[in-house]
């Protein structure tokens, strides 16, 4: 476990499991952080219900002042994330980010349901212009 004075942008109870984080995930969400400039908003991180997060190396997040768009972009632009996702309809739309499997989606509600589809320009213009 990494000792959270070594994180710059991030406090303990900003994480609902810190201590099942993986500490070379935490640094490169810190660089992000460093990166980004905005402050991060952390939505979800362990959980065991998930292939992604149950490893320690996957959040839920928001970037604070930028539409989920371009929270995609930039999180594309760092480029230390194997997986992202994008979640365009939440009351705070935003990202899954991992370092634990390659991929890319994009969530969507149908009939009050998550649903889940790919990450392409079609599903953009579909799911997301009309929301930003």
């Amino acid at each position: 476990m990494i000792e959270i004075h070594t994180l710059k942008h991030f406090k303990v109870s900003e994480f609902n499991h810190y201590s099942k984080m993986d500490s070379d995930f935490l640094n490169i969400l810190d660089a992000f952080r460093e990166y980004v400039g905005k402050p991060i908003i952390i939505h979800s991180d362990w959980r065991s219900n998930s292939d992604r997060h149950s490893t320690g190396k996957a959040v839920d997040i928001h970037i604070e002042g930028m539409n989920c768009l371009d929270q995609l972009l930039i999180a594309e632009r760092f480029g230390r994330f194997k997986g992202i996702g994008i979640y365009p309809s939440r009351n705070s739309p935003g990202l899954h980010i991992d370092t634990a499997k390659d991929g890319r989606w994009l969530a969507y509600e149908s009939n009050g349901r998550q649903e889940y589809t790919a990450l392409n320009a079609e599903n953009i213009k579909r799911y997301v212009i009309s929301l930003i």
